[in-house]
């Protein structure tokens, strides 16, 4: 708030976020009513699965914190390389994928990848991961959550993939029984904002795509967030 009034920029504003991304949103929303529009939750990330998560356990969080220390340091001994651009001269679909991204945030893109570049962006991951870490949490969960109807009538959009949350689980190698017992949880609480208002609307995304869909398929988020500026404008 103090950045973008630094800025000169008013509001309100209509709040797009993914994952963490979509936390942060809503908590933005919480504390500054009076300069939020709107929401648009993609698949945000819910205070209840750091908290109460069978998948992010201790040595899960902790191996995050380590992978984003360690790009860190590769980052200003000049030997980082962008995972993501490696993976995508070699997946052909991926590639494309990352083509499309970039070329619809045009110049917006280019400086996020600039500040992805940065050794500050990994080890800011690194400290927003070990926050996530149990003693941590039950000290700021309060701050976190967004309590059912704390939002009022304010237009929110909660934005999921129209799939089994089985690709959040899948990767971490669970055996069956829990990773059951984990997807049935992020079924779940991934649709929790649906309570904070009474104006909140559930948008699935296109078959097929899975919790990072705003890479795989940017055209529908930006469709999304033009309709509700569109529908915010007529009133």
């Amino acid at each position: 708030a103090a950045l973008l009034e630094g800025a000169g920029e008013a509001g309100p504003f209509v709040l797009a976020g993914h994952s963490y991304g979509g936390l942060l949103a809503a908590n933005f929303a919480r504390r500054h009513p009076e300069r939020t529009a709107a929401l648009v939750l993609l698949d945000a990330s819910p205070p209840d699965a750091f908290i109460y998560a069978p998948a992010y356990g201790a040595g899960a969080l902790e191996e995050l914190v380590k992978d984003a220390e360690r790009q860190g340091l590769a980052k200003v001994f000049g030997r980082w390389t962008d995972p993501g651009d490696a993976l995508a001269e070699t997946d052909t679909e991926i590639g494309e994928i990352v083509r499309n991204q970039r070329r619809l945030l045009a110049e917006v893109g280019d400086a996020v990848e600039a500040n992805r570049r940065r050794p500050a962006a990994s080890f800011a991951e690194a400290s927003i991961f070990r926050e996530f870490a149990a003693d941590a949490v039950s000290a700021t969960a309060p701050d976190l959550m967004v309590y059912d109807g704390e939002l009022g009538d304010m237009p929110v959009l909660v934005v999921i993939p129209d799939e089994s949350a089985a690709g959040i689980i899948e990767p971490l190698g669970m055996d069956d029984a829990s990773a059951t017992r984990a997807i049935n949880f992020f079924e779940r609480v991934r649709v929790r904002y649906l309570e904070v208002s009474s104006d909140a609307r559930l948008i699935h995304t296109p078959p097929g795509t899975e919790p990072n869909y705003p890479y795989q398929t940017p055209e529908f988020v930006v469709g999304v967030v033009r309709d509700l500026l569109a529908e915010l404008s007529a009133g």
